[in-house]
């Protein structure tokens, strides 16, 4: 009657033992969250005020653009005219004020779009006010400066090669463009070389910069793209930009443990191995239990 309890309670044991490895086995990696299922919702509420006012709502800000049809939204809230004028200065120092867009309002408050074509326009800095006519008699305005370029630029970088490449924006059917020069200066003016100037041509929208292959130490630089004519001259001052170049190194992953499990999560592997140990422990416990007591009993007989 003895031997009886002692292997149900071993044979349980062991099954525990089992059970808690497969448990294991089945747990979710700690990358799994419940914030990815949520739904998060927006609600914009507009505050409206009971004195005129006009807004320039897109392009905010200073804006730069190598494009020359723009679409300028606005709002406006108790007006009864709607007026856009274009300020700029030529090439011999004469102030212009070109009339854009005009339309009279109705409503006390509302929304708006019109369209700024810049086409025979010379490339350089305009201010694009828009007036709102109160209904008090009064005016009110805001605007913008537009920087009208023949090519503005961005930058993308691949963070696994720390390559980085110049996205080139401009209207790739202007036949005044033939080709575009991208120059490389450091921090005290000098012109990175070899690695520019790059010469590419009409139709080019992503040029490499090869950083990595040449070398270049992280810092400060600028980049500037010109854009040339068939006669070589160039359309416009360069467009620049600032670049802070830092080569991006993977981080140091200490060895925790876990090292027969590949990839599986550190915890879950440490875990998975102590349950194994655990269970070929008990087994070989219960294995040389069993056979001692078989040894016993045949001695005394």
């Amino acid at each position: 009657m003895k031997r009886t309890p002692k292997k149900v309670f071993g044979t349980l044991g062991l099954l525990l033992v089992a059970a808690t490895t497969i448990f294991a086995a089945s747990l979710p990696t700690p990358s799994a969250s419940a914030a990815d299922n949520s739904t998060v919702d927006t609600i914009v509420v507009r505050v409206l005020s009971n004195t005129p006012m006009v807004n320039i709502t897109k392009p905010s800000g200073n804006t730069e653009t190598a494009h020359a049809d723009q679409n300028i939204s606005y709002s406006h809230e108790y007006v009864s005219k709607v007026t856009a004028v274009l300020e700029y200065t030529d090439e011999d120092g004469n102030p212009h004020r070109d009339l854009i867009f005009e339309q009279n309002v109705e409503e006390q408050y509302g929304d708006g779009i019109f369209n700024l074509n810049m086409s025979g326009y010379p490339y350089g800095d305009y201010v694009l006010k828009l007036i709102g006519s109160g209904i008090d008699g009064g005016e009110y305005e805001d605007a913008i400066t537009l920087s009208y370029y023949p090519v503005t630029t961005t930058l993308d970088s691949n963070e696994d090669t720390n390559d980085t490449f110049v996205n080139l924006d401009y209207d790739l059917d202007d036949p005044d463009i033939e080709t575009l020069v991208i120059e490389l200066y450091d921090e005290n003016g000098n012109l990175m070389q070899p690695i520019t100037p790059i010469t590419v041509k009409r139709g080019t929208t992503i040029v490499e910069l090869p950083l990595v292959e040449y070398g270049i130490p992280e810092g400060k630089y600028y980049i500037r793209t010109t854009a040339y004519n068939s006669e070589g001259v160039a359309l416009y001052k360069p467009y620049e930009m600032i670049m802070n170049y830092t080569i991006k190194r993977g981080p140091d992953v200490p060895n925790t443990g876990a090292m027969t499990f590949g990839q599986m999560n550190i915890s879950k592997g440490d875990y998975l191995a102590t349950g194994l140990i655990i269970l070929v422990t008990a087994g070989l416990s219960g294995i040389y239990f069993v056979s001692r007591r078989k040894n016993t009993s045949r001695k005394r007989r």
